[in-house]
């Protein structure tokens, strides 16, 4: 199979943050980070811009700090619209959802990534919203609406239009297929739901004629690098005052 042909995959826990994270974002991202009002918002938003750039650096063979990576609504131009690699033929999709971050890069084409967390909500109400009046496989279940619910954003984040389309407009076949968007005949994509722990749902979407092989990637790897660069970095700074200055910074 082609490298254009697969899909990365990383999940990372919420407790995998690290302070050392945080020097990967941009200022964009941090004025972004600045602006949510609870702590775990925060962490989760830093944890995906994290680990997106993180994925993305490895693919393109850049530091992650110095991976381009651009958010630009279609709407009002702000800082918060789907991420892309403005130069570089990778399309890039990232989600979270109560503990868990996860990340999609792929060269295949554009891609959406959705987890949800299950909770307790009116699921039969919004079953009837969210589903397209032909769809033969209809939600009987909380863990069915959360499968429907995951599978239509994956569409919705891929196609870069999210929801700003009702997902009633998104008409899904069993396996799942896309049959549908927007009452036209769907366009080539591939659909499929992701592994995730229990209490999750989880799926991924890439507007692709050819098959797509999703690959679930290693993460401790990635998060721990972040964290090796900024011990390297503070490490060259420190030797370099003792260059200068010719005595030791710790005191020692």
């Amino acid at each position: 199979m082609q490298p254009e042909q697969l899909c990365g995959v990383w999940w990372a826990p919420l407790a995998g943050l690290r302070s050392e994270h945080l020097e990967l974002l941009d200022t964009d991202e941090l004025r972004r980070r600045a602006g949510f009002a609870s702590d775990a918002d925060r962490d989760r938003f830093t944890l995906g811009a994290a680990l997106l750039r993180l994925a993305a650096g490895a693919r393109i063979g850049l530091p992650a700090h110095r991976v381009p990576v651009r958010r630009r609504c279609p709407d009002c131009r702000g800082p918060h619209g789907r991420p892309t690699l403005p130069g570089h033929p990778l399309h890039l999709s990232v989600t979270h959802a109560g503990e868990l971050v996860g990340v999609a890069v792929t060269s295949a084409g554009p891609v959406g990534l959705d987890v949800e967390q299950e909770a307790e909500l009116d699921w039969r109400r919004l079953a009837r919203r969210i589903q397209a009046r032909d769809e033969v496989d209809p939600i009987r279940s909380r863990a069915g609406f959360l499968r429907c619910w995951t599978r239509k954003e994956s569409v919705l984040k891929a196609t870069g239009d999210g929801l700003r389309v009702p997902m009633s407009e998104v008409t899904l076949g069993p396996g799942p297929t896309l049959l549908r968007y927007r009452s036209r005949v769907g366009p080539p994509a591939h659909l499929t739901d992701l592994p995730v722990p229990p209490g999750y749902a989880a799926a991924l979407t890439v507007l692709a004629a050819v098959p797509v092989r999703v690959a679930p990637e290693p993460t401790h790897e990635l998060l721990d690098r972040a964290i090796d660069r900024a011990i390297c970095e503070k490490t060259r700074v420190g030797e370099g005052r003792r260059m200068v200055t010719g005595h030791p910074t710790d005191g020692g």
